[in-house]
């Protein structure tokens, strides 16, 4: 994507704005860079308008090698996508201690994060209507 810089908008813009108004929902997923979410992530943000996210479900999975778990960047996209009129769904993932989160398979190493990821993926459908 390239830098936001208001109208007129370039055409990644109108497409990545395009496929939110097609979509029903959004997970905004990512690791935590320099205690928060990453530039990126703030760039798809900005070419959102009230019209592409308003009312949209989204929820949020932040991780990192920190105990921190992520937490930062989530609190952050909440405030954005709050003001773009967005409807949260929480509670958010947070996965602290990411490198030694997941076996070399991919599956959870964590207890708690294995119980968690069937109530975040139930909440998310419960906001679609998908249950």
């Amino acid at each position: 994507m390239p830098t936001y810089r208001g109208e007129p908008v370039a055409e990644a813009g109108l497409e990545w704005r395009r496929r939110v108004q097609e979509s029903e929902a959004l997970i905004l997923a990512s690791p935590e860079y320099h205690g928060g979410m990453p530039g990126a992530i703030k760039t798809f943000l900005d070419f959102l308008t009230f019209d592409e996210i308003r009312d949209r479900p989204v929820a949020f999975i932040g991780v990192a090698s920190s105990p921190h778990g992520g937490t930062r960047p989530v609190l952050q996209w909440q405030e954005v996508v709050t003001a773009l009129w967005g409807q949260p769904i929480g509670p958010a993932l947070t996965v602290s201690g990411v490198k030694e989160a997941f076996d070399e398979d991919g599956g959870f190493r964590d207890e708690q994060l294995q119980r968690l990821m069937p109530l975040f993926v139930a909440r998310m459908q419960a906001a679609v209507g998908t249950e």
